[in-house]
């Protein structure tokens, strides 16, 4: 199961437990309910971190196994170095003492390896520093691969992807009402927690997740292509399957009618990453307003 069906299949079973909550008898109890919303919430944040993780160890190996220079990288291997040094003192913190001689051998690899002639690449590149990923992790990973603008890019990528873009989003701010509404289940007493907020909350994890990984997977791409990360971000293609009378319709770029219709959406991501220039392109599959899957560059 690849990394983005793992955080689908998540979110998919939290959707169950808040459409539970939103639909139960009066005569259920509040505290049941509480418990319910606020699980909900708590394993909405879990499962966008775990999918960060995963997300992590495959763009470290596609360094790897990509043997670029250091040269290559934006900034040199500066921000790389800071990003490493940011986001080792928690991780070895947390690990046994054979995996922090593990841990300790790895990151001192990747290090020498930054003067080498090959990088060598580690998922603690795309860690963060504290307990639980932050916005200021987001940004500074986005800087790190040559994103300079960080949230302002995938705020308009957003807008690009999303035909609900709300007047005035930001995409800093989708990644707080997350973090919020498990912060709140976590360690309120009381939480204040509904299912209609829930609902809004598992769509925005689908979109943090899915801008975060176009943003990263494309930055990269373009780095091993020698080409800008922020350029070829402005300019990557996005190839939309939506849901439509009971048929999922495969979209052309620029999006103007369905190229073909198929029964399932499986067979209609199978169609759009065949098609020519599919392998840089941003594939995603809607149903209405909610993303249901999607394929990035890497």
């Amino acid at each position: 199961m690849s990394a983005v069906d793992d955080l689908l299949a998540h979110l998919s079973a939290v959707d169950e437990m808040v459409d539970f909550a939103g639909i139960s008898p009066s005569s259920a109890s509040p505290n049941i309910l509480e418990g319910i919303l606020c699980g909900a919430a708590i394993r909405t944040f879990s499962a966008v971190e775990e999918f960060f993780r995963q997300r992590a160890k495959e763009w470290a190996a596609y360094i790897t196994t990509s043997r670029w220079s250091p040269l290559i990288f934006p900034n040199g291997m500066i921000l790389f170095q800071n990003r490493l040094v940011s986001t080792f003192p928690v991780s070895f913190g947390r690990a046994d003492l054979a995996s922090r001689t593990q841990l300790s051998g790895e990151i001192g690899k990747t290090f020498i390896s930054m003067n080498s002639s090959y990088v060598e690449g580690h998922h603690l590149l795309f860690g963060w520093t504290g307990s639980n990923v932050k916005a200021k992790d987001v940004e500074d990973i986005l800087v790190m691969v040559g994103i300079k603008k960080s949230w302002n890019s995938l705020t308009n990528l957003w807008q690009r992807v999303d035909a609900g873009f709300p007047m005035g989003g930001n995409a800093r701010a989708i990644l707080n009402l997350v973090a919020e509404a498990r912060h709140t289940a976590a360690h309120e007493v009381s939480p204040i927690l509904n299912a209609t907020q829930m609902r809004s909350v598992t769509r925005q994890a689908r979109m943090i997740a899915l801008l975060f990984d176009a943003a990263v997977s494309t930055a990269l791409g373009a780095i091993s292509a020698g080409k800008d990360p922020d350029t070829v971000l402005q300019s990557l293609k996005i190839r939309r399957i939506e849901f439509i009378a009971g048929k999922w319709a495969e979209f052309g770029v620029p999006q103007k009618k369905a190229l073909r219709k198929f029964d399932s959406q499986q067979d209609a991501m199978v169609s759009a990453r065949r098609r020519p220039t599919a392998a840089s392109d941003l594939i995603i599959a809607f149903d209405g307003l909610n993303v249901v899957n999607w394929t990035s560059p890497i």
